[in-house]
């Protein structure tokens, strides 16, 4: 564990980053000190960290971990909670989805929506545009379906089937899962 992942749990059980302190170091013993190379929180002995030697962590650096760690969790009901990151879907014409944080939330013509910010724009949408960060795990799942589905649109020759196809193959992975194929594995 690093100095800074020690403070951002273990600091706000003793009250927070002290006031008058610009960073904080680590000891040999595993007290920590200040800038004034005094001890903090009455010499308390902490495990010592695997940058205890040259470990530094500034007040920024601290709020910054601290506020991470408190990122609200989503599950892609209603509008995403202030300061969480999820996708959103891309403009008009656009089935991309993009990796945003939310900013706030706002009624816009009459809709609850929320401002969320992307790499490149600050904007507003509905709930219906945003979704949680797929794992690495439902992105694999995700592409095995779109592959079965393209495979039936090629079988078939017929792409405005395309969204009961996907079901389709929705329901042959469900299938595989639940091992009602037997000899089929699914690689996770």
């Amino acid at each position: 564990m690093k100095l800074l992942e020690l403070l951002a749990q273990e600091l706000p059980k003793l009250g927070g980053w002290p006031s008058d302190c610009e960073k904080i170091e680590m000891s040999g013993m595993g007290k920590l000190f200040g800038s004034r190379f005094e001890y903090l929180f009455d010499g308390k002995i902490f495990p010592k960290t695997c940058d205890w030697k040259d470990g530094v962590v500034t007040r920024e650096e601290y709020e910054s971990a601290l506020a991470a760690s408190k990122q609200p969790e989503w599950d892609g009901e209603g509008l995403p909670p202030v300061g969480c990151e999820c996708m959103v879907k891309g403009e008009i014409r656009d089935d991309n989805f993009y990796k945003c944080k939310i900013l706030n939330h706002t009624i816009f013509r009459g809709i609850d929506c929320a401002v969320f910010q992307t790499d490149k724009t600050v904007s507003v949408c509905s709930a219906k545009y945003f979704r949680p960060i797929r794992t690495e795990a439902e992105r694999k799942r995700q592409s095995t379906i779109d592959d079965i589905t393209e495979t039936i649109i090629y079988f078939y020759g017929n792409p405005k089937g395309a969204e009961s196809y996907k079901l389709l193959a929705e329901r042959i992975i469900e299938a595989i899962e639940i091992n009602k194929i037997p000899g089929i594995k699914l690689e996770n």
